[in-house]
């Protein structure tokens, strides 16, 4: 809402008719109800209160008795809350917003006057929009983020009904609270979506506003559990369903409900969640919907594709199901050869004509396909007559989704397509990038939910919404074949704060491959994981805009590479603790880039992957990258005998030392190429590692890695 403005002179033609505007316009000082009727273009006069001071920036809100309205202009920089003056100006439409801009002249009447009294609300009340730019109150409402501080972003606000919507804080730093809220501010209007700025919040803690936070998700075996953190009513219920909520569960009598264990869901469909309960005190209330499905399970594992080349040297076992400059076009079309019934499409941008004729053959076989694109970039394979339909995104921020949906309504045939890379040339082969398919209906009804926001309905994609007016209606964690995956999108999941909290867990390692790193946070996180004593390397390419992040990272003494070789390295991935079981393997990927504009701006996919196996995969990719830009030295150990490796064979211990000035991670693989065990060992340390008794006795490989060497020994263990 908040934006740059300038007024030029445009010469002798323009300010004659702008006058002649004012000349042939009333000039009768009208309540701000009435001014808000006149045609935009008009120039109105009118009186009311200030009811804000500069916590908004440039913009100003004033109201009278009738209604409400904005004001755009630097000139009314040192007004105050409490002003009543009389303003003329143009009507303008900015962003949905009706407001006064440019003014043309005003005048304070009385300083110092009482602000108008909130009207109170709740977020499902009808007429909502008639108090568009004036002072609101919510009662009791709750903060749904998992983030810390309020930031200078809005975030989704909760009331007793479960009704969603968006705040802004007028002051950035403070703490957001988990307990009820009393919320004072402004009611204002962005792209046709409403939010409180709010100028005041007031804990509840002490009254009788309760309310119940959104659900959460875990999976316990071959089960789905939902629970909700609020203390028990005798009076409490879950509604559940998947386009409606069709089903009620009880609890039996004397029993209080906070948590329930699924176990009849249909495979593959996506459900939807609340939590009723009834008190004498607070009458019905809700918690906001969540999303969910039944554990799934799949005979096709999920595929990862590398457009280069990787370093199976680090594999535990686990490959990739491609690699190679032409492997994901090659698999993508014939992906889409396969499709029988729908296809949604959702990519940055396309200037490959043989993946537009896949899918325009798809079409010739009665498939129904959707497509949106990023109105501002390159979408040459996209120009001409189409046999589909084509959805450009304009507006603030990008498009930069991709992925793909095929057969969604069908799951047998179900799957989803996505990663780093997008539908060009050098995208598909000279740029570093990757791809993966998922064979999961219900997480491909999830992606669809985002994708019909972005889409809305015919005729005219109506209702189609993008960036910050899109809402959080989407699951955000599903296990397929016994993984958890998460799943986020921007701007409405706080993804970034997912990515702070993935990074969070590391106990021993981080790989990061980026296009570009801004966002502060992060980089303070990396920081942390770093000075903690957590390896933690970084490749980045765009090092002109990262160069702030990157100064403070290489001044903190974290190891980062350029990628300045031919190609961009146009991932977007972090490795954490890979092979390392107990510490929770993890991948994070997708479209977002660790930037400020894909958390709050831009429409992003986001998946993180909690695998060894998938985490094993992408490391093979890293490494190679990352030998490419720090090449890594083989160490021989017949010449090199300070590598020390004995007895061998070996029974019931093994001596190890680390002959080099860097810590070294020392990984013990199978002939199937499980880890069967780990060992870090300092700069210069020599120890006595015990062998597992539970290893059966043959040969193994053991992996010694440094930051820039490796090497491979063999190991027999007889007992």
């Amino acid at each position: 809402m908040i934006r740059p403005f300038t007024i030029r002179l445009l010469g002798r033609i323009v300010l004659s008719c702008f006058l002649f505007l004012q000349l042939t316009s009333s000039f009768t000082q009208q309540t701000i109800a009435a001014a808000r009727l006149a045609s935009v273009g008009s120039v109105i006069t009118t009186t009311g209160t200030i009811t804000c001071g500069d916590e908004f920036g440039q913009i100003r809100f004033m109201q009278d008795k009738t209604a409400g309205i904005s004001i755009y202009s630097s000139t009314l920089s040192n007004t105050k809350a409490g002003d009543s003056i009389e303003v003329t100006g143009v009507l303008t439409i900015y962003k949905g917003q009706l407001e006064i801009t440019p003014v043309n002249s005003f005048h304070i009447i009385q300083s110092g006057r009482p602000l108008p009294s909130p009207k109170m609300i709740h977020l499902n009340d009808a007429g909502l929009s008639s108090l568009e730019s004036m002072r609101v109150s919510l009662s009791c409402m709750g903060v749904a983020s998992c983030e810390p501080k309020f930031d200078s972003y809005w975030y989704t606000i909760f009331d007793t009904r479960g009704n969603t919507s968006k705040l802004v804080m007028s002051q950035t730093g403070a703490s957001i609270p988990t307990a009820s809220l009393s919320a004072t501010g402004i009611w204002v209007n962005v792209d046709n979506e409403f939010q409180l700025w709010a100028q005041s919040l007031t804990s509840n803690a002490q009254g009788g506003c309760k309310i119940i936070p959104k659900g959460l998700v875990s999976f316990n075996m071959q089960a789905i559990s939902l629970s909700w953190d609020v203390s028990p009513e005798p009076n409490s219920w879950v509604e559940y369903g998947i386009e409606n909520f069709d089903h009620i569960l009880l609890p039996e009598k004397g029993v209080t409900l906070t948590s329930i264990l699924f176990n009849n869901l249909i495979d593959g469909q996506l459900y939807k969640a609340r939590l009723g309960q009834f008190s004498a005190a607070t009458d019905t209330i809700y918690s906001p919907v969540v999303y969910f499905s039944s554990p799934s399970t799949t005979s096709t594992p999920i595929q990862i594709f590398f457009d280069k080349a990787i370093d199976a040297s680090y594999s535990d076992g686990s490959h990739p199901a491609g690699t190679g400059s032409s492997i994901i076009e090659n698999d993508v079309i014939a992906r889409i050869d396969q499709v029988s019934s729908t296809m949604d499409i959702a990519m940055y941008n396309d200037t490959r004509t043989s993946i537009v004729d896949a899918i325009k053959r798809a079409v010739q076989r009665g498939v129904a396909v959707r497509y949106v694109a990023e109105e501002s970039t390159s979408n040459t394979a996209l120009d001409g007559t189409l046999p589909f339909p084509v959805l450009y995104r304009h507006g603030n921020g990008i498009m930069h989704n991709k992925f793909i949906i095929a057969d969604a309504d069908d799951a047998d045939k179900a799957w989803l397509w996505t990663g780093s890379t997008n539908f060009t040339s050098a995208q598909l082969s000279t740029d570093a990038n990757h791809a993966y398919v998922i064979k999961d209906q219900a997480l491909a009804l999830n992606y669809r939910h985002e994708f019909d926001e972005l889409w809305g309905t015919q005729p005219n994609n109506s209702g189609a919404k993008e960036g910050e007016q899109k809402s959080d209606n989407t699951g955000h964690l599903f296990n397929i074949d016994g993984i958890n995956i998460e799943s986020y999108f921007s701007p409405s999941d706080e993804t970034n704060c997912h990515i702070i909290e993935a990074l969070k867990s590391a106990d021993h390692q981080v790989l990061i491959g980026l296009l570009l790193i801004t966002k502060d946070d992060i980089v303070d996180e990396i920081i942390d994981l770093h000075q903690k004593g957590i390896e933690v390397r970084l490749i980045v390419e765009d090092a002109g805009t990262s160069s702030l992040a990157l100064s403070r990272l290489m001044q903190a003494g974290v190891n980062v590479e350029i990628h300045d070789l031919s190609g961009l390295f146009h991932h977007k991935y972090a490795i954490i603790d890979e092979g390392y079981p107990d510490s929770d393997p993890t991948v994070i990927s997708g479209s977002h880039n660790w930037t400020l504009s894909a958390d709050i701006v831009n429409d992003e996919n986001t998946l993180i992957f909690h695998d060894q196996s998938i985490a094993n995969i992408f490391r093979q990719e890293y490494e190679a990258r990352w030998s490419e830009l720090s090449p890594t030295g083989i160490i021989s150990f017949s010449d090199n005998p300070s590598l020390i490796l004995h007895p061998n064979p070996a029974s019931d211990h093994i001596e190890m030392t680390n002959p080099l000035g860097d810590k070294c991670d020392i990984t013990l693989i199978d002939v199937n190429g499980n880890i069967v065990g780990k060992q870090r060992l300092e700069s210069h340390q020599t120890i006595n590692y015990p062998i597992d008794p539970s290893i059966p006795d043959g040969i193994y490989l053991v992996h010694w890695s440094w930051l820039k060497d490796h090497a491979v020994s063999k190991l027999v263990i007889h007992k």
